[in-house]
């Protein structure tokens, strides 16, 4: 088994030695703004709700309709997230990545100070997410080479004006199918992880045949395939698909199983607010476990990687959601249920991140 610790993690915090990071979640936001992505309510009856807070009152309803309500789109309560990243902590979690796009709502300041109030390792990503949520005219005249070198000043030289530097290329965005800029950001990526290090973490289009073409398109750039986390899988290759979860596998990635905890809020991922993708059932915790325990079995224990993808107020623990803690509270006990080793677990939950969430 690969060894981590002759590699750093760098946090909003500074560099750490890898096998420093402990419990590690690879996919997390903790603030976060999502309202470009706001669908108003169709019946007139209901609209009243879109600016209604989240509540026990309306939470089924935005549960259903969770880009129907403004609140629900924004994570902003720093207090609130120290709360949520504590009791992750005190469940023994040591790290969460933020991957929060820098244009939906990333705070380089907000993170550090979580950080410094919790004790908790916090990574900060650097990247853009799909056109659509993109200003109009962003990133229309820069070439790849300029998009690389936004990712590596943020992560050699820091945000702008906090210093504060990125540890993780992404979020990326992709849309099905990918735009021009879209790919763009990918080849600028790929440079820019020659140059630092970092690995790159993908929101790939919600298909099967997505994060081939993804990895395809970074590969022919330059980036090594061994550091690429595919985000989502749950959501992109259906939990029937075990082939398609296997060829993934075999380009060197990271399978990504980001959504526990998620089908228990009884939703739909991103309905129609992204042009072309369908409506994604989200498959339950067992249904993912499993497709885990087919990777492990076909020898691909090190390319596993799980999180929540804490994204909305209704995924908070406040709210009734899954929360940070998910994977402590009933996703390793499901594990062990399932027949997985505890040296397995250990390794989903602590080696695998490490090396995935390195610099190196």
């Amino acid at each position: 088994m690969s060894n981590p610790s002759s590699s750093m993690v760098q946090t909003v915090s500074g560099p750490i030695p890898s096998e420093d990071l402990g419990i590690a979640l690879p996919h997390e936001h903790l603030v976060a703004d999502i309202s470009n992505y706001f669908i108003e309510p169709t019946d007139p009856t209901l609209r009243q709700r879109a600016d209604e807070p989240v509540t026990l009152a309306n939470l089924h309803w935005v549960r259903y309709n969770h880009l129907s309500n403004r609140d629900n789109l924004l994570l902003d309560d720093e207090a609130l997230a120290v709360e949520e990243v504590s009791y992750f902590r005190d469940l023994g979690g040591r790290a969460i990545a933020d991957v929060t796009p820098i244009n939906t709502g990333r705070d380089p300041e907000a993170l550090l100070r979580i950080a410094d109030m919790t004790g908790v390792h916090i990574l900060m990503g650097t990247g853009y997410y799909i056109e659509q949520s993109q200003a109009p005219g962003l990133l229309d005249r820069e070439t790849d080479a300029a998009v690389a070198e936004i990712f590596i000043n943020e992560i050699t030289k820091g945000t702008v004006p906090s210093g504060i530097r990125a540890g993780i290329i992404g979020e990326l965005g992709c849309s099905w199918p990918l735009t021009d800029k879209e790919k763009k950001v990918l080849r600028g990526a790929a440079f820019a992880q020659q140059e630092t290090g970092a690995s790159i973490t993908i929101h790939p289009g919600h298909v099967p045949e997505a994060p081939i073409e993804i990895m395809t398109i970074l590969s022919e750039a330059g980036a090594d395939p061994t550091k690429v986390i595919i985000g989502h899988v749950e959501l992109t290759i259906p939990h029937t698909d075990a082939d398609s979860r296997f060829r993934l596998a075999d380009t060197g990635c990271y399978l990504e199983f980001d959504q526990l905890g998620q089908s228990e809020l009884q939703m739909y991922t991103y309905r129609s607010a992204l042009p072309g993708v369908p409506y994604a059932d989200i498959p339950n915790d067992g249904l993912s476990l499993t497709a885990v325990l087919q990777l492990l079995n076909k020898g691909f224990l090190e390319q596993v990687l799980l999180s929540m993808d804490v994204c909305l107020k209704t995924c908070l623990a406040a709210y009734g959601g899954p929360g940070y803690a998910h994977i402590q509270e009933v996703g390793v006990r499901m594990m062990a249920d399932k027949g997985l080793t505890n040296d397995q677990i250990e390794t989903i939950t602590t080696r695998n991140p490490a090396r995935a969430l390195s610099l190196s």
